[in-house]
């Protein structure tokens, strides 16, 4: 009987696929998404994969680890699964993702990032309103005071930033109001029970009233990041 040779392309096609239907490598990394590349965040990551109600793996990794190493799951079969991992702000995320058919997948967690972002004060303030944040940190070699004021002005908003005597106003574009909201929501939800070495206060002042938290982890840094993000270069 003679074999063409479409059939031993078609042989070789469905050889490859039960191949690959059974070795799988997962790759997943874990870092703080705000900058290129992530870098690590402090403590250990715990994950949890599930494919419906089984737990499939749980791998933990060491505070030793670096940003760029994934944590690896061997042999894991195609199709939909549940990541969970608890995120800074000590929220447990739960992320879906569809593992393709394939001899290795990656896939990154994001534990700087919030479940959800409901708070947006800016879009609440009317003419002349005005939103103040005060921030202080304080170390061993740091006693820094800074003030950042967002007002409104008709069709704009305004944000200045208030360092020692020097002072810059800009004016916020819908990226950047994005940026506060998300800086407001993660301020609200942090957990100020930490003590690193350094301290950062933040007071939040509104028509809503005065809100205020302590950061100690050295962990979320969210003014730093709010302004660089909308001054630039630190702001300074």
């Amino acid at each position: 009987m003679k074999i063409s040779a479409l059939h031993i392309l078609l042989l070789f096609i469905f050889s490859g696929y039960w191949q690959r239907s059974s070795a799988t490598t997962l790759k997943i990394y874990s870092g703080d998404c705000r900058l290129n590349p992530p870098h690590v965040l402090m403590g250990s990551d715990t994950i949890w994969i599930y494919r419906g109600e089984t737990l499939v793996k749980m791998i933990t990794s060491s505070l030793s680890r670096l940003v760029s190493e994934p944590l690896v799951v061997e042999n894991v079969s195609p199709g939909p699964y549940q990541i969970f991992f608890v995120n800074l702000f000590g929220q447990k995320a739960n992320k879906q993702i569809t593992i393709p058919d394939t001899t290795e997948f990656s896939y990154r967690i994001c534990p700087d990032e919030l479940i959800k972002y409901p708070l947006n004060s800016l879009a609440l303030l009317k003419e002349n309103e005005s939103i103040i944040l005060y921030f202080k940190s304080t170390s061993c070699m740091v006693d820094s005071k800074e003030q950042l004021k967002i007002v409104r002005r008709k069709a704009r908003i305004e944000a200045t930033l208030r360092i020692g005597d020097v002072s810059t106003t800009i004016v916020l574009t819908k990226e950047k109001e994005n940026v506060f909201a998300r800086f407001e929501n993660e301020l609200h939800c942090l957990k100020g029970d930490a003590r690193c070495t350094t301290q950062d206060y933040y007071t939040l002042r509104s028509k809503s009233g005065i809100f205020t938290k302590r950061d100690g982890t050295c962990n979320w840094e969210g003014y730093y990041f709010l302004k660089k993000s909308l001054f630039g270069g630190g702001g300074e």
